[in-house]
């Protein structure tokens, strides 16, 4: 199992002790700042984080811009227990609690995104790192019965910034190293006094990325190739939201989120035996039959890449529509609807050959292929009537609907090496040369029941809590080139049951048992034996124990959570039963796991112009019962030569893949006053966030190394200016984010390079 580096438990260690020992050494007093209240919408209503009896990470607007926080990845950074990759651009891959997914490119993810309430169906969609947000919550452990079936694991909702009663005008601007350039302006305020407000942003980005491409064309390629550095982008945003309260009772909104995104080949290189046919294999273990060979070891980083510059990374335009309303009926009753549209489409094309000179992949040209490349559509409606009696029994129920139209395609081409300069033309993911290997048309309808109820007892100081979802759903996948039709009816009972405590009036103890699960669906492989056509959803029950505790007159907050996770059914890629080399993976119910872990937070203000906070969490992830079949012929090696695994490719007792089992950060803030005129402060923040080894491959043969990266800023803010220094990665580490693996006759590993250090300054105006 990986190991926490000594230096970083002595960070944390001082982190968690330190605060605590200043803060008591030191009376309470008016002078002493006292840590600010956090509300989140974890249980769809408005609450204290310190109230709510789950595992939840909450960034507001300006921790965020603090943190140096842009996309989801940054998040994961500062969420010990969260870890977050899009490998390609547009396969993205949460993991919660050591919940790792195999098929990253599924309908469905394990943990289950939202914008204000609105379900994102696809990975593609998951990470738009919108910028005009109020807050972004992670909430970790089972919330199917709340959020729906593929909230497996957890639920990421970003929390859109609302129009006020005032008018706003904001401008951000921004300017970095390696070209970065990005603004963003905000315009809010009411329309019509009392009755309507609204609020609108556009936002524009660009960057280049931090990774050197060594290709001698990668100057010389039209946009949306990849130009210059790999991992660069071109991003814009629209919002729109409008509020209508035509009376006290009744709150009506609409909002339009707009995403138009060019985003360049993320760094990364294939790493693998590339089917035996390459010159040069750097693989290093397992049976060298027939080019099935794995790698051993930690996986290298890298400053610069060849990467065949005619490839890029996701190309895609997606539209949210959001629709909701909040009636007061009468005192106690209060209905709730949320009317929601997602229109997406996209494309990318990954260079996947490992040089690009002689092209050994796929001989006698240079290989790509085209993942993700499709549109979805989705209309959701959820209606919910809730029941508050003064707090002492709060109810609700609630019925929500789904209906979904999903293409996907899968294409693969041979192009001739680059040769000249300029290329004039980028590839496109259709045309002369591409090969189409997969099409299929995916028609979900759900419905969903759902409702609960909390009981307050012992003078409110006890609560007890049960919730429940009974859904159904319809799924018919089409393979579009064969003509073969699947069609089949999951439907699951999702329940949770809570009980909380109040020790004193700010330290709760809760315990709580979750179930959570994920779809099932379809393998459209033509010729494909019947009982392996359809894969059952999966499920896990989730155990937690925790406590929330504010001390020393709201100046010391310390929370923490012990989780046992047992997940059954588990869905893992796998080659169908004697298929032949070269064959498609296919999902199958092949197993089960558990995982099991802590988690603790810590946020301090030990003196008035001080801030800290900490964070560790530990999870242990392994497979109880379960087999990969892909592993059969590369751990099957000669006499008298020691096996790698198991040639049955049982993978009991192995860590689940792409997960770190430690995880911590740690940040320190200092504020001050500026003498610069009234109202200007200041502030320096420093972060650090650890992340343990991963294993690549379900087989723990392969990992990714451990890494520590810090952020930092500097920034002063008056009235109406203000302005920001900042560096992410400011020690400038070399280390690899993730990797994609593919085992069998074209075994492969794909790293990828994290960021560089970027550094830059951010200048803001408000009214």
């Amino acid at each position: 199992m990986p190991t926490l580096r000594p230096t970083f438990v002595a960070m944390m260690v001082s982190s968690l002790l330190l605060p605590s020992v200043t803060v008591a050494q030191a009376p309470a007093d008016a002078g002493v700042a006292m840590l600010e209240e956090v509300v989140v919408t974890a249980r769809k209503r408005e609450e204290s984080i310190q109230d709510v009896p789950l595992s939840v990470e909450a960034f507001t607007s300006e921790e965020l811009q603090r943190r140096g926080i842009q996309e989801l990845k940054d998040v994961s950074l500062f969420t010990p227990g969260f870890s977050f990759e899009s490998y390609n651009s547009g396969l993205a891959s949460p993991v919660i609690r050591g919940a790792t997914q195999q098929n990253i490119n599924a309908l469905e993810q394990n943990v289950s995104t939202f914008i204000d309430g609105v379900y994102l169906p696809r990975g593609y969609v998951a990470d738009l790192a919108l910028k005009d947000v109020a807050r972004i919550e992670v909430i970790k452990g089972p919330q199917s019965a709340r959020y729906g079936r593929n909230a497996f694991m957890g639920a990421i909702n970003y929390v859109p910034a609302r129009p006020g009663d005032e008018l706003e005008l904001a401008a951000t601007l921004g300017a970095g190293s390696d070209e970065l350039r990005e603004g963003t302006v905000v315009i809010g305020g009411p329309v019509v006094e009392g009755l309507l407000r609204a609020r609108g942003s556009y936002s524009k980005s660009e960057f280049d990325g931090t990774i050197r491409n060594t290709n001698p064309f990668s100057g010389n390629v039209p946009r949306p190739g990849t130009e210059g550095n790999l991992g660069g982008y071109d991003r814009e945003q629209y919002s729109l939201m409008l509020a209508f309260t035509p009376t006290e009772t009744i709150q009506l909104e609409a909002a339009w989120y707009h995403f138009d995104y060019e985003d360049e080949a993320t760094p990364t290189y294939l790493f693998g035996n590339a089917n035996g046919v390459s010159p040069v294999t750097n693989t290093n273990c397992g049976s060298s039959l027939l080019g099935f060979r794995l790698f051993c070891g930690t996986l290298p980083a890298a400053r610069a890449l060849d990467y065949d510059p005619r490839a890029y990374g996701r190309q895609l335009k997606a539209d949210v529509y959001r629709v909701g309303a909040e009636i007061a009926l009468g005192e106690r009753f209060t209905a709730n609807y949320i009317l929601g549209r997602v229109e997406a489409e996209t494309f990318q094309i990954g260079y996947s050959d490992s040089n690009s000179a002689t092209c050994p992949f796929f001989g006698p040209g240079c290989a790509f292929q085209n993942v993700p490349l499709g549109e979805l559509e989705y209309d959701s409606h959820e209606l919910r009537l809730a029941y508050d009696a003064g707090g002492m029994l709060r109810a609700s129920l609630g019925v929500y609907l789904n209906d979904g139209d999903d293409l996907n395609l899968f294409t693969f081409a041979a192009a001739v090496p680059p040769v000249g300069a300029p290329i004039t033309t980028p590839l496109v993911p259709f045309g002369a040369g591409w090969i189409l290997a997969g099409n299929t048309t995916t028609l979900t309808e759900d419905t969903s029941y759902f409702g609960d109820v909390t009981l307050s007892l012992i003078g409110g100081r006890m609560r007890l809590g049960a919730e429940v979802r009974r859904g159904t759903e319809e799924k018919t996948q089409r393979n579009n080139s064969s003509g073969q039709s699947f069609d089949s009816k999951f439907t699951t009972t999702t329940p949770r049951v809570t009980a909380e405590y109040d020790l004193a009036a700010d330290n709760l103890l809760y315990a709580s048992a979750a179930k959570g699960t994920r779809s099932g669906g379809f393998n459209v492989t033509a010729g494909l034996a019947e009982a392996f056509r359809v894969y059952r959803p999966e499920s896990n029950w989730t155990y937690e124990i925790g406590s929330k505790n504010t001390f020393l007159d709201r100046r010391l907050q310390i929370n923490g959570a012990l989780f046992y996770v047992d997940a059954k059914d588990t869905q893992i890629s796998s080659l169908p039963p004697n298929a032949a080399p070269g064959a498609f993976a296919i999902l199958l119910n092949l197993g089960s796991y558990t995982s099991k872990g802590f988690e603790l937070s810590l946020t301090a203000r030990p003196a008035e112009r001080w801030a800290i906070n900490a964070g560790l969490a530990f999870t242990d992830a392994e497979y109880d019962q379960a087999r990969d079949i892909r592993f059969i012929a590369p751990c099957t090696v000669p006499v008298g030569v020691t096996p790698v695994c198991p040639a049955n490719g049982d993978l009991a007792g192995r860590q689940l893949p792409r997960q770190s089992p430690w995880s911590g950060t740690t940040g320190l803030q200092y504020d001050a006053d500026l003498p610069f005129g009234e109202g200007w402060k200041g502030y320096a923040r420093a972060d650090i966030a650890y992340q343990s080894s991963q294993y690549v491959d379900q087989m723990n043969l392969a990992e990714v190394a451990s890494r520590t990266l810090v952020n930092a800023s500097l920034g002063a803010q008056g009235r109406r200016f203000g302005a920001t220094v900042w560096a992410r990665n400011l020690l400038d580490e070399n280390y690899v984010a993730g990797s994609f693996f593919v085992p069998g006759s074209t075994t492969s590993y794909a790293p990828i390079i994290g960021a560089a250090r970027t550094v830059g300054a951010t200048v803001t105006f408000r009214y």
